[in-house]
């Protein structure tokens, strides 16, 4: 039974991450409020910010959802991260990736926040989700 629970709450964590898809997910965002808010999250070359990415602070605490699409492959994306997320003070902690390489999981932090870099190939295209909280 608490095997059985547990699988459920990971399930559903996983789905909470994994977002939702929906016409009109392809749009470019207004960038401004956003780009603001990831100023310590640089974006690749060529990776444009959809419309279902959103942000919200209270005081020090942040929270934000963005889903970016680009060409790139997921590990030239991966790369990009592992080389800028500690020049702008975040600590990798934790990396995951399937065996073809398709997708992957990127854990970091950075005074009291937390961010996941969700990388995912799909056809020609690669997405980037970034969670911060």
């Amino acid at each position: 039974m608490a095997y059985r629970l547990c699988s459920l709450a990971i399930i559903s964590l996983l789905l909470l991450f994994a977002g939702c898809s929906i016409k009109g997910d392809d749009r470019p965002a207004n960038q401004g409020e956003a780009a603001k808010y990831l100023a310590d999250i640089p974006v690749p070359v060529g990776f444009k910010m959809l419309s279902t990415s959103y942000s919200s602070t209270s005081g020090n605490t942040r929270v934000g959802s963005f889903l970016l699409k680009g060409k790139e492959h997921p590990s030239f994306v991966q790369e990009f991260y592992r080389s800028a997320m500690p020049k702008l003070g975040w600590e990798i902690y934790s990396e995951e990736s399937t065996p073809s390489g398709h997708e992957s999981l990127m854990y970091m932090r950075k005074s009291g926040t937390v961010c996941v870099i969700k990388i995912t190939r799909k056809m020609r295209a690669t997405n980037i989700e970034i969670q911060v909280r």
